[in-house]
């Protein structure tokens, strides 16, 4: 498996649905087809920032060795999951949470993890 810096590089990268995203330069953007309901796959172009793009290709390779959000101490996005009578938000590669009394609390810290500050 290539490297995420390799695969921007080269500018080309098959997601694992299958989908080809191809650079392109004079916009520093991704595009990729999405098939419609005719099946005509160039009919709809998805486009990319590349910074999104380094995400999009991260979280797609994280998701071969994935063990599941409770068992996996890589997991690339924050998540959020019930610890006991609690809720806890993890923040993006690791097991420490911050621990939150609704679920609506602990949601609106993984998504400010996400998004940053």
């Amino acid at each position: 498996m290539s490297t995420i810096d390799e695969i921007l590089a080269a500018g080309r990268y098959t997601d694992r649905r299958g989908r080809r995203w191809e650079h392109i330069v004079e916009t520093d953007s991704w595009a990729a087809p999405a098939p419609d309901d005719d099946g005509d796959p160039w009919k709809h172009i998805e486009w990319r920032h590349s910074e999104k793009m380094r995400l999009l290709i991260e979280r797609d390779q994280h998701r071969g060795e994935c063990r599941g959000l409770w068992d996996c101490a890589d997991h690339p996005v924050p998540r959020v999951a019930v610890i006991e009578s609690d809720y806890g938000s993890f923040a993006p590669n690791s097991r420490v949470y911050d621990q939150h009394s609704t679920h609506s609390d602990a949601m609106n810290a993984a998504r400010a993890l996400a998004v940053g500050p």
